[in-house]
């Protein structure tokens, strides 16, 4: 494995581990609302950053691809509970919050749908002489 390479695998491997610890202790933690959403919010990143490993690694583009799908479920996720975290804390409560939140989370499941076909990912290429994959993106 090159450095270019390495330094790619210890930042996503960094960022997982601290994502799904500071998760897990928010959820232990959480006597509120807010504790579990941003419990939830750090499991998607974690979940984004720990896939991502397996994708990015040269070799098989087959698993490549199932790995650049897998990870994309935690990160269609992230900015809707983003918002829904900013929501909590800030504590609004008004009827047009609930309804943008609704439509977040809305599309976050639609996009999740496309996620298996290749609308969202068409396919996996090496770059940079073979060093990292790429996603190919599709149309959406």
């Amino acid at each position: 494995m090159n450095s270019y390479l390495l330094h790619f695998v210890i930042s996503l491997s960094m960022i997982a581990a601290a994502a799904f610890v500071l998760g897990t202790f928010a959820w232990i933690r959480a006597d509120s609302r807010l504790g579990r959403i941003f419990a939830w919010y750090s499991y998607a990143v974690g979940m984004w950053a720990f896939f991502q490993i397996f994708f990015i690694i040269p070799g098989d583009l087959e698993n490549a691809y199932f790995f650049a799908r897998v990870s994309q479920i935690g990160v269609v996720f992230i900015p809707t509970l983003f918002l829904h975290f900013v929501r909590e804390f800030c504590r609004l409560e008004r009827k047009i919050h609930k309804i943008i939140l609704a439509i977040g989370y809305t599309i976050s499941f639609l996009t999740l749908l496309s996620i298996p076909t290749p609308l969202f990912i068409s396919g996996v290429v090496p770059k940079f002489g073979g060093i990292i994959n790429f996603v190919m993106p599709g149309p959406l």
